[in-house]
């Protein structure tokens, strides 16, 4: 009887196996992590706490995510450069400008003492 499925080739076979090597893998560094953590566990020379890398990589992630479901959009996203880039910009701009009009109003009446000050 002739089957439906295609003849064996290296591909094939290959797809066929990789997951059970993946299996494999996935043991061997499962019981590498375990061994290490029996033995840091197990070592009465340390009297720290036994720094889990996977688990501190998570917290930092869930804790450094201050918008998880935050997807930035066109209209939140020109908002928001507008409000931080350029928001400064005109914020300056008027401080100063309205500074140097009030100086040049002070010299035009006179009222502006004009002398160099080396120290204030």
């Amino acid at each position: 009887i002739l089957s439906s499925q295609h003849p064996p080739n290296s591909l094939n076979t290959l797809i066929e196996i990789l997951p059970h090597f993946a299996q494999a893998e996935w043991l061997v560094v499962r019981s590498r992590l375990k061994r290490e953590y029996l033995l840091q566990y197990n070592d009465p020379s340390c009297h720290g706490v036994i720094e889990d890398p996977a688990l501190s990589h998570w917290t930092y992630a869930r804790s450094a995510n201050i918008y998880p479901n935050f997807r930035p959009t066109p209209e939140s996203s020109s908002l928001l450069g507008a409000l931080f880039g350029i928001g400064p910009l005109l914020f300056w701009y008027y401080v100063f400008k309205t500074d140097r009009d009030r100086k040049e109003k002070l010299i035009r009446e006179g009222k502006l003492d004009q002398t160099i000050n080396i120290s204030y």
